[in-house]
């Protein structure tokens, strides 16, 4: 894959139809795009409306603690709903044409630390959403293999893989009832890799742009023959950067931080879900997807409060580059321009858990406190009933 912060992005909001720039310069092949964006999406709405009629149906035929798996699943469809309609309400495809121009830009400068920096970020984000997706895969399709298998050679046929509402008969259309399940099971994967490489890509072009700034100031005194004018005029046009970056992270702040607390909330029940599955168990095909959901769960959290992290790091760092320059040596002038972007560095920018605080390592680590002592509540209290 070519150098880029987006692409991977890309490549999942493309098929799940959630991609929002032109495809094409041809006008019909962008409109058979906007009907199949249309197709899929009602599709999985369809999808999520026939498993919540069927959970409905079964909270009156199983005991509370046979619904918890039923539970899980049924939030996590319905998460992953929420989080693309919030994408698309607050405009976060359209975001990535900044992306996408900013890296065109990038990528033919002739600074190398400059190249350096972006290829780092860009060695990262792809580590970080190949994780993301290979888990995810591996996770989907061993829940495939774990029902299929205990359907066809174990003969259990109660509650194959998604407990979904049909408006006829089940058994007499199994075969249509597997593939449907299985279609919808890969679309799952498409949706959820949708709605999670998005973020990364936001956050870690956020970061490397953060980082490309640090290099500019404190290169930005060094030519010494310079003329002073335009020295200011290079210095008015990093306070322009720096003051776009703001806005854009406040931006994207704004129109995910709602999504951030969802994320949070859920993972901390998934968590909690996924440590009970590993304990409770009934056959060895059933631990390689339970602990694949337990890994893409750490995976996802880790890297979403490591990028979110280094957003906060970074924009505290300008102060930093400012330092590290020379502008001791400058006119009165740069040094009230410099002196004006060092202060502004000083308030850090973040991406925020609804309105309760910045996402970070910190952030994480609770989630995780929170998921270890949920299921420990769980297993006390079925070791009481025993």
């Amino acid at each position: 894959m070519s150098v880029s912060l987006y692409k991977v992005a890309k490549f999942f909001m493309l098929p799940t139809g959630i991609w929002k720039l032109p495809i094409s310069n041809n006008p019909h092949v962008q409109t058979a795009y906007s009907i199949y964006s249309v197709f899929v999406l009602l599709l999985y709405i369809s999808y999520t409306l026939s498993m919540v009629i069927r959970f409905i149906e079964l909270c009156y035929e199983l005991e509370i603690s046979q619904l918890y798996v039923f539970l899980t699943l049924t939030i996590l469809i319905l998460e992953i709903n929420y989080k693309i309609l919030i994408y698309l309400k607050n405009g976060i495809p359209q975001m990535f044409a900044v992306v996408i121009n900013r890296e065109e830009i990038v990528l033919k400068t002739k600074e190398k630390e400059i190249l350096d920096v972006y290829l780092q970020q860009v060695r990262y984000y792809k580590f970080a959403t190949f994780c993301q997706c290979f888990c995810s895969f591996s996770g989907i399709t061993w829940f495939i293999l774990v029902n299929l298998y205990t359907k066809y050679y174990v003969g259990v046929n109660e509650h194959f893989m998604y407990e979904l509402w049909f408006p006829f008969d089940k058994e007499q259309h199994e075969k249509f009832v597997v593939f449907y399940n299985i279609l919808l099971a890969y679309y799952g994967f498409l949706f959820n890799c949708a709605s999670q490489t998005p973020l990364q890509t936001l956050m870690v072009f956020s970061t490397s742009q953060l980082r490309i700034l640090q290099v500019s100031l404190r290169k930005c005194c060094d030519l010494e023959e310079q003329p002073n004018q335009d020295r200011i005029k290079m210095i008015k046009k990093l306070i322009k950067e720096h003051q776009f970056l703001i806005e854009f992270i406040k931006d994207l702040n704004a129109a995910i931080q709602n999504t951030i607390f969802l994320e949070f909330i859920v993972e901390s029940v998934h968590g909690a879900g996924a440590l009970l599955q590993i304990i409770s168990v009934k056959s060895m095909i059933e631990i390689p997807y339970a602990s694949m959901y337990l890994i893409l769960l750490v995976i996802n959290m880790s890297a979403l409060a490591w990028s979110a992290n280094e957003v906060i790091v970074q924009s505290t760092n300008i102060a930093n580059a400012v330092y590290e320059s020379n502008w001791m040596n400058q006119s009165k002038e740069i040094k009230q321009l410099l002196f004006f972007i060092l202060e502004r560095a000083q308030k850090p920018l973040s991406l925020r858990i609804g309105s309760f605080g910045p996402m970070n390592a910190e952030a994480a680590l609770m989630t995780a406190k929170g998921s270890y002592t949920y299921a420990q509540f769980v297993i006390t209290n079925r070791a009481r009933k025993k």
